[in-house]
């Protein structure tokens, strides 16, 4: 079977609640086999984003300072 197509990207600055539920709805998809990946995009959060998206198997990168 081939990897699913979808990717998911989202970015993200302080969103800690509201990334929460998001995450909640996207990982079973992931672990179903029918997102290849979530990216989290993180601008330098102060909360848990970045530490919530790794704990549920989203990869996570740092972009430093919020911006375009």
């Amino acid at each position: 079977m081939s990897r699913p197509p979808l990717s998911i990207v989202i970015p993200t600055w302080n969103a800690m609640p509201r990334l929460a539920a998001c995450l909640e709805a996207l990982v079973p998809g992931l672990s179903a086999g029918l997102i290849r990946d979530v990216v989290v995009v993180d601008a330098g959060s102060t909360d848990q984003s970045r530490d919530l998206a790794l704990d549920m198997g989203c990869r996570v990168l740092d972009v430093g300072a919020a911006g375009r």
